[in-house]
């Protein structure tokens, strides 16, 4: 039972029928004119929203401070990345203690004087809102360009520095994509420019000292369902562009080192077809799903890339999700029954080997090194027990090197149990689910458990470390992750089982899993809190639209609730795109299938879990409208009178870039969470706290 709070008046949103006609029938919507930013109601609601939200969580002031002071204790406040030598300097990012942002460094010798040349926190400095999405220094070491948000709406703007004197140049561009890449000259990089929905939809090239207003455009994309990429092969030969889909790509390329851009096509756009090309002296390699759902690798002669010839099948129990190319082998990405895996490949002899890892759940990337020829490979290594590592990898030796231990103070593995277990789903699949608790927690079926997911755009949910958990698992609470349908941990047709019309197998999921984590005795009914983002947003509000019962309370950042009418809008930037991924309501049998499971449109008079939701006026990947109209419909409604807040930020999709500001909001949302398992109080006596609460 969730401890009560003193009785504070929620607000009430003004309610304006507008009727829409679709499909032969009348859709009504009250609250279509909060996506009016003109509309003085809109800024009324919005203040009146975050105003009870304020008077309602400064109750839970003590709590928070209690939970940030332990989350900021477990972050190592003055920290550096390892270095990387590139040519004649060695290159690393460091923070400092009470700063939000890196400060990017680099030196002529390990042991030589630190040259400082961006500091983001000078960037941010009177901001409320800083991203630096991209960082590159040209090839002659000469300049750095950088692209940057500062109002969280992914409206980026390029700028250069020269290093050596720290002059910003007067080349600037604006409403760019974060993609960009030098030629091998140094003076010349390509971009992506972006329309105006933020679709980043052409590609140019700048040459320093020139008015950007010659640019050579060198593609434009004119299907809005299609995104423009760049990148640069690691042998820095060649760049590729691409234009993808959620469902196809293409792409052309050009030589990094020569004049003449124009760009050549490798192979034109099939639909369901995604391929992504690196290049190996005479050849390119290519990974792609042609005739292989779980993709396997491809070769081509550079000399004809249209003709692809099979170097690598695909595995039936496996899926292929990266390829990292080097001069003497390549790294291969994969996942085998939902666990990640790399695979080193000798180029020449084509023999290979499975890197071992301690962990049998474990979560681990290769990083972008500039080193074609490098003999050794860098890896960021964690599991949900294992903090953060940076292990370099010999590839002849196959001996690894721990470059780097992330520190977390106080924390010991050992008191930690990691378990992978599977629910049943109603069509005979096994859904895989990753808990986390104390070990000397009984499983008694009744302890606080949060449950996340996502389950859209092939995305896998990954067991990476994420020291904040400890703030929920030393007072009890179990954490799980549920790998529903439409994410990717186990394969395409995974994916393909969660998406379109398919989308209701991620719902049934995540709902099976609540009910088999119940009967396992981790949990019990109106114990377990839901926990997702976007279209993991989209996702716990529709299990807690159908077994509200189930869940002691909701968090919803982000989420994308009302799914008809933003489908509906090919103006916005990603309705297009989306198509492929939950269908186009303009055809009047998905239209009627969308609406079968949209929160917004599926509220209903029934009780609903105290709920957390939050949403930024400068999002564009989901729009603040629909977060407010949700609510506002929701007070309306709905019989209970469980707690319902509704966090507006003036930022973006991902909301605050800071690390102590992102750190706030976890102490918001677990005060939230907290309080609504009914352990609010600040209890310091419990003493799988006492080392934590000595920094308060």
């Amino acid at each position: 039972m969730a401890r009560r709070l003193p009785k504070i008046t929620p607000p009430v949103a003004a309610k304006e029928a507008r009727v829409f006609r679709i499909h032969g029938q009348d859709y009504i919507d009250h609250y279509a004119y909060l996506r009016d930013r003109s509309d003085p109601r809109l800024a009324a609601y919005i203040a009146a929203e975050n105003a009870y939200a304020a008077s309602v969580t400064t109750q839970w002031r003590r709590l928070q401070n209690t939970l940030f002071a332990e989350l900021t204790h477990r972050m190592v406040e003055d920290d550096n990345t390892v270095p990387e030598q590139i040519n004649e300097y060695w290159y690393y990012a460091r923070v400092e203690a009470g700063k939000e942002y890196p400060l990017h460094c680099r030196r002529s010798t390990l042991e030589g004087p630190e040259h400082v040349y961006l500091d983001e926190n000078n960037l941010a400095d009177g901001r409320d809102y800083f991203d630096l999405a991209t960082l590159s220094v040209c090839p002659r070491h000469r300049l750095v360009a950088f692209v940057v948000d500062t109002q969280g709406n992914e409206r980026f703007r390029l700028r250069i520095k020269e290093i050596s004197s720290g002059a910003l140049l007067p080349d600037r561009i604006q409403d760019v994509g974060e993609d960009l890449v030098w030629l091998q000259d140094g003076d010349t990089f390509l971009y992506a420019k972006t329309d105006a929905n933020g679709r980043p939809y052409a590609v140019y090239a700048h040459i320093i000292g020139t008015p950007v207003a010659s640019d050579i455009l060198l593609f434009e994309e004119g299907d809005p369902a299609f995104f423009v990429n760049v990148w640069k092969s690691r042998s820095k030969n060649y760049i590729f562009i691409e234009s993808q889909s959620n469902a196809a790509s293409e792409v052309r390329y050009v030589d990094a080192r020569c004049p003449d851009l124009a760009p050549t096509l490798i192979r034109a756009r099939q639909t369901d077809v995604e391929y992504y090309v690196d290049h190996h002296g005479d050849r390119f390699f290519v990974l792609t799903n042609l005739d292989a759902p779980d993709f396997k690798i491809m070769e081509a002669s550079v000399d004809d890339p249209t003709v692809w010839r099979q170097w690598r099948p695909g595995q039936p129990d496996s899926t292929v999700e990266s390829l990292d190319l080097f001069a003497d082998y390549m790294v291969v990405g994969e996942r085998r029954h939902g666990l990640e895996r790399l695979r080193v490949i000798d180029i020449r002899t084509e023999q290979d080997h499975i890197i071992a890892f301690p962990d049998a759940l474990f979560c681990v990337d290769v990083e972008d090194l500039d080193d074609y020829h490098c003999a050794f490979l860098r890896m960021n290594y964690s599991s949900l027990v294992t903090p953060e590592r940076v292990i370099d990898y010999d590839v002849s030796s196959r001996q690894s090197r721990v470059r780097k231990q992330h520190k977390v103070p106080g924390y010991d593995e050992t008191n930690y149990q990691l378990s992978r277990m599977y629910a049943s789903s109603d069509h005979g699949f096994r859904i895989p689910i990753s808990a986390l608790h104390r070990k000397d927690l009984l499983l008694e079926g009744n302890h606080p458990l949060l449950l996340i997911g996502y389950g859209a755009y092939e995305e896998s949910l990954d067991v990476e470390f994420n020291s904040d958990y400890l703030s929920l698992l030393d007072r009890g609470v179990v954490i799980a992750l549920a790998h529903v349908r439409g994410g990717g941990e186990l394969g395409h047709d995974w994916y393909e089982q969660g998406r379109l019309r398919n989308k209701e197998h991620s719902f049934s999921d995540f709902l099976e899993c609540a009910e088999y984590l119940i009967s396992r005795g981790y949990t019990a009914a109106g114990k377990i809190a839901a926990w997702g983002a976007s279209a993991g947003g989209l996702l716990v509000a529709v299990a807690a639209q159908r077994r509200p019962e189930l869940f002691a309370a909701l968090v919803a950042e982000v989420p994308f609730v009302d799914v008809v009418n933003t489908l509906l809008d090919p103006s916005l930037p990603l309705t297009v795109h989306d198509f492929e991924e939950f269908g186009n309501p303009a055809n009047e049998s998905e239209y009627h299938y969308l609406r079968g499971y949209s929160p917004y449109d599926n509220v209903r008079t029934q009780d609903y879990p105290p709920m957390l939701i939050t949403t930024g006026m400068h999002d564009q990947r989901v729009g603040y409208w629909e977060s407010l109209k949700w609510v506002a419909k929701l007070r309306a409604i709905k019989t209970d009178d469980n707690l319902l807040l509704l966090k507006i930020d003036t930022t973006g999709h991902y909301g605050d870039a800071g690390r102590y500001q992102n750190l706030k909001r976890t102490a918001l949302i677990y005060s939230f969470l907290l309080n609504m398992w009914g352990m609010g109080d600040d209890d310091r006596s419990c003493p799988s706290l006492a080392r934590l609460h000595s920094v308060s």
